[in-house]
């Protein structure tokens, strides 16, 4: 039962949900294209903890 009501309850969001993603996709995927870029050209550094699996 209460299963149910969540899928029904997403349902009735989808139609705002994409609404806000038309309107608003450019603001949202502009920053992130953005900090793609800095990262692929390493222009910010990212250190992640080095993990070593022994085997």
């Amino acid at each position: 039962m209460i299963i149910s009501i969540l899928i029904v309850t997403g349902l009735i969001f989808i139609p705002g949900v994409s609404n806000f993603l038309q309107a608003h996709r450019y603001q949202i995927i502009g920053p992130i294209f953005l900090l793609t870029g800095l990262f692929i050209l390493e222009l910010v550094p990212l250190r992640l903890p080095n993990v070593s699996f022994k085997v």
